[in-house]
């Protein structure tokens, strides 16, 4: 945000700062040895500043390096016009400043040495459009050129009774493209590439990637290898990879494991704890039939106890 207007100065002082500013490059160079020279090193803290403030002004100009009227250098500064006079005097007198001895302009002593005309950006990009235009001409040219010949051939050809020969196209060729069967992810440097075995199945395997994924467990290649592994190992006791793969994707699980049996977990259980058939009785139907009458005459006695 600018600071306002030094007190004293009129109100359109900070306007006609900003009317000021027509140049179309709105930086300088500054050399870090700056720091180091013994011109510099003379000037008090405040003259330093007001030297920057110098070259700030003079890179606004539509005229790079040139310096405006002492007025407009005091209400770019903000100070007095007495302040800017005895400044001015200063660094004339002490080669920073330069002053044409007919028109009276200043300039910065040394400024198209330090401040080259490449630093211009406008101007180059100017320049630059500009041969883009001549080359889009002479391609445009060009073009026109090998119309009007093919045009101009076609026509004596027709004069002359020749058949006109169909343009020919050379056949279109495409590419044929086919999805990756693993997603690509992000490796490690040195990490080698995942390459999904011929016993396995792709299909069911981009079904469990997906699974995982959707559960936030991606895998890597690293657990790639680590479920292939897991797989063979299974397969080799009798454990389809597909299968096993299909068990994972319906219970939602991150890892594979044996195909269980229609009766496990709670099946298993209740079946454990179901009560067994009860076994023989070795008494004969007589005897049988004799501890039921006991039975009942004892529970009628109790009743009429009671």
């Amino acid at each position: 945000m600018n600071p306002a207007p030094t007190r004293g100065w009129p109100r359109t002082a900070l306007l006609l700062h900003l009317l000021l500013r027509r140049s179309l490059v709105d930086w300088f160079r500054v050399y870090d040895s700056i720091i180091d020279d013994p011109k510099v090193l003379q000037l008090s803290l405040e003259f330093r500043w007001y030297y920057v403030g110098l070259l700030a002004i003079s890179s606004r100009q539509s005229e790079r390096g040139s310096l405006p009227s002492e007025r407009q250098i005091a209400i770019h500064l903000r100070v007095r016009s007495k302040t800017v006079t005895r400044m001015v005097e200063f660094f004339l007198s002490s080669g920073f400043l330069e002053q044409d001895v007919n028109t009276k302009q200043l300039r910065i002593h040394g400024w198209e040495r330090r401040q080259p005309k490449s630093d211009d950006v406008t101007e180059r990009t100017r320049r630059f459009k500009e041969r883009e235009r001549e080359r889009s001409g002479e391609r445009s040219e060009e073009r026109n050129g090998n119309v009007e010949r093919a045009l101009t051939e076609r026509s004596v050809s027709a004069q002359k009774g020749a058949p006109l020969d169909a343009p020919s196209f050379p056949p279109l060729t495409l590419p044929l493209l086919s999805p990756p069967l693993i997603p690509p992810t992000k490796k490690s440097p040195g990490e080698p590439a995942f390459i999904l075995p011929d016993s396995i199945n792709g299909n069911d395997w981009l079904d469990y990637e997906e699974m995982r994924r959707k559960i936030r467990k991606p895998m890597s290649n690293r657990a790639r290898q680590l479920a292939v592994a897991k797989l063979q190992e299974l397969q080799r006791s009798g454990h389809a990879p597909s299968a096993v793969l299909q068990q994972s994707i319906l219970h939602s699980w991150q890892g594979l494991f044996p195909i269980q049996s229609q009766r496990n977990g709670h099946a298993a259980a209740k079946a454990a704890h179901a009560p067994s058939d009860p076994a023989p009785d070795p008494r004969s139907q007589e005897q049988r039939d004799a501890d039921e009458r006991k039975y009942q005459e004892l529970i009628a006695s109790r009743k009429a106890k009671a």
